[in-house]
């Protein structure tokens, strides 16, 4: 029997707390006591077998993914437990993952939430009031540090580069992600809940929330103030008053036009910030989450919670009332929907596959596994060498456990027969007219390193005889540094010796 996520669990509280609190007012000591209740659960998580909540039956590693923001056609990025993966959805192969270490630690270190306004600007959030703001063409090494109290939910609207909104359980916070400081969280509905809501931001002036109880808020981010709440759908059925409300999640295709799903469909016309908004269409489509990269186009994902049963899409025209057939997307306990074209949408699950396929057709896509970690992720944050020694920086970002992986120093030989002609770091394979010439990679370094979740070590590791050699004869030698570890490919950087003595 497969467990549920960390998410999952949370969710499950959330649930529960709002059986206990209702839809009634605000109630300030149900809103306290959710708090608790999150860091009840965190600290549960963190204590029990952590190791069973990160793999999955049938002996699939949960990668455990949780959001994904596609930019373009060909290019993906998905957020899992303390990790960033791109790639391209129409042919991901095996991408490498890259480390976000939270600033302060936490654990578990969530990610929550992920959007791409640009190919080369990515903005990830997470616990701890966490943010990184990153290129997921040249990450680099990153670090999600805190920029606000509390956790954020997952609800996060990136209009422009430097403009983002995101919910944190007790308000919004807007700030520039290419300095983002300490933001204020501004509280702008107090009868409204934030835990499990949703934001869009279709312009930098105009933000729209769908908060918890199905209740949507539009604002503008600069002025936030105190605007009014408004019910959406009014044909709520009575069942929905304990769980939520009829709608979960929210895609807004303009300004003048967002859809909103959950056990039914309302699109509407958010009109202006603080206005009441405009129904123009409802339907019977169920689900979430939901992406409308067109004002007559919108696809909704909706699992399901029976045993080996798969999710499925269902595409429909939100400005009339849909009739729409779903399609088994091949995968189940999804998380996260982006649609770059009318053509094209790929989601994510808990077991770390990505899903891309064609919402207009009935073709089932085949799922393809891009996070194989099971639960740890090691990476490289410094290299430099001094004599016949490298010193590397390594971090391990353990999602439930401790991080394994082998450091190596490799260098390229040319020979001519068994004459040694040319030493570097790269394996070029340059055509040549000299049938003796001969090119083969030599080890001149290595170490086996096992490092605790969450901490980070200085390993040093000696140029071994042959290395010693090379450098004793060369007075300079380029080494390739490469990293391996289970369920990542190899990462490598060029560090260059330099004989003592040696003046430059």
């Amino acid at each position: 029997m497969r467990r549920s996520s960390a998410h999952a669990q949370l969710r499950i509280a959330g649930r529960f707390l709002k059986i206990v609190c209702g839809r009634g007012e605000d109630h300030r000591g149900c809103r306290a006591a959710r708090w608790l209740a999150v860091g009840a659960v965190a600290c549960l998580v963190s204590l029990i077998g952590l190791s069973g909540l990160a793999r999955a039956t049938g002996g699939v590693n949960t990668g455990q993914l949780f959001g994904v923001a596609c930019p373009s056609i060909h290019q993906c990025t998905a957020i899992g437990e303390a990790a960033a993966i791109t790639f391209d959805p129409r042919a991901p192969g095996v991408p490498v993952p890259v480390a976000i270490a939270p600033s302060p630690r936490i654990a578990p270190p969530f990610l929550t939430g992920i959007a791409c306004p640009s190919v080369t600007r990515c903005i990830a959030v997470g616990w701890g009031g966490t943010e990184v703001t990153f290129n997921p063409r040249n990450p680099g090494t990153l670090t999600a540090t805190q920029i606000a109290p509390g956790l954020f939910t997952g609800a996060l609207s990136c209009p422009l580069r430097s403009q983002c909104t995101a919910l944190n359980g007790v308000g919004e916070v807007t700030f520039d992600p290419n300095a983002p400081g300490k933001p204020a969280t501004v509280d702008i509905g107090p009868s409204i809940g934030y835990a499990s809501g949703r934001i869009v931001c279709p312009a930098p002036g105009q933000c729209t929330v769908l908060d918890e109880n199905g209740r949507e808020i539009t604002f503008d981010p600069a002025a936030p103030g105190s605007p009014p709440a408004w019910t959406l759908d009014r044909k709520v059925p009575s069942s929905a008053a304990t769980t939520g409300g009829a709608l979960g999640s929210l895609a807004c295709s303009s300004t003048r036009q967002c859809t909103a799903v959950g056990t039914r469909e309302v699109t509407f016309d958010p009109v202006a910030p603080g206005a009441a908004p405009s129904v123009i269409a409802t339907g019977a489509v169920a689900g979430g989450p939901i992406a409308c990269p067109t004002v007559s186009q919108c696809t909704v994902l909706q699992d399901t919670p029976a045993l080996g049963a798969f999710a499925t899409a269902t595409t429909f025209d939100p400005l009339i009332a849909p009739t729409p057939v779903a399609i088994s997307i091949g995968t189940s306990f999804v998380r996260g929907l982006s649609c770059p074209s009318t053509r094209q949408c790929t989601t994510v699950d808990v077991q770390g596959r990505e899903v891309t396929f064609d919402p207009t057709s009935q073709a089932q896509p085949t799922p393809v596994v891009i996070d194989r970690l099971g639960g740890a992720l090691t990476g490289i944050t410094s290299a430099t060498a001094s004599g016949t020694r490298a010193a590397v920086g390594v971090r391990c970002v353990g999602f439930y456990t401790y991080c394994s992986a082998t450091l190596q120093l490799l260098v390229t030989e040319r020979l001519l027969g068994r004459r040694i002609v040319a030493v570097g770091a790269a394996a070029a394979q340059r055509a040549t007219r000299r049938p003796r010439l001969a090119t083969v990679t030599v080890g001149v370094g290595r170490k086996t390193l096992t490092i605790p979740q969450g901490d980070g070590v200085t390993a040093r590791i000696a140029l071994n005889a042959r290395g010693r050699s090379l450098l004793s004869r060369r007075h300079v030698l380029a080494v390739k540094l490469t990293m391996t570890q289970a369920g990542s490919p190899p990462v490598s950087q060029t560090i260059v010796f330099r004989s003592r003595g040696l003046h430059h």
